[in-house]
């Protein structure tokens, strides 16, 4: 009896070993997403501050032509509808890709096409608000929607179409006064 109890006591202590051993890979496998998640992230951000500095024509890029800049515009484009392609689970991709249609609106707006630069507001705010209804409690995701719904109000009153512009800018509106109710410090 007391040697099958002794078995049974190395045969558990074996098997929590074993245990601790999965839980350590595991914990080690999530540290090295979450490390890989954050480099990705940086990349993603230097690629898109570069394919925009090129389409807006700042800095080192002032001298390309418009037609140079156009192509860096549409390839700016390829790259966040690919990313939303690609990783459609992934609240962070897009987030990212959202907040490069918008930077895209810009892009295009300068550049005189108003209406490709209205369709990136609009793409990005349907991005922004599917990530708010499923993740509320993300900060981020409602400030940028909020900051995209104006910027939608804005571009509707510059063409003068008041409907829209005051429900767009309506719901910025709505959208920072519940942000500030939540966050008075922010």
């Amino acid at each position: 009896v007391t040697a099958e109890r002794n078995e049974k006591s190395r045969a558990l202590a074996a098997k929590e070993e074993a245990l601790e051993r999965v839980e350590a890979e595991k914990q080690r496998a999530e540290a090295e997403r979450q490390r890989a998640e954050k480099n990705f992230r940086r990349a993603r951000i230097a690629v898109r501050g570069l394919l925009s500095d090129a389409a807006r024509g700042i800095g080192e890029w002032e001298q390309l032509t418009p037609q140079l800049r156009e192509k860096f515009a549409q390839e700016t484009l390829s790259v966040y509808e690919s990313f939303l392609q690609e990783a459609s689970d992934s609240p962070s991709l897009q987030y990212e890709t959202a907040v490069g249609y918008r930077s895209l609106a810009v892009i295009y707006n300068s550049m005189g096409n108003e209406q490709k630069g209205e369709e990136l507001l609009r793409q990005s705010v349907a991005v922004l608000q599917d990530l708010v209804a499923e993740y509320p409690s993300v900060v981020n995701y409602r400030h940028q929607l909020a900051f995209t719904q104006y910027a939608l109000g804005l571009r509707q009153r510059r063409i003068e179409n008041w409907t829209e512009s005051q429900a767009a800018l309506k719901t910025a509106a709505t959208l920072y006064t519940e942000l500030i109710a939540d966050k008075p410090d922010n």
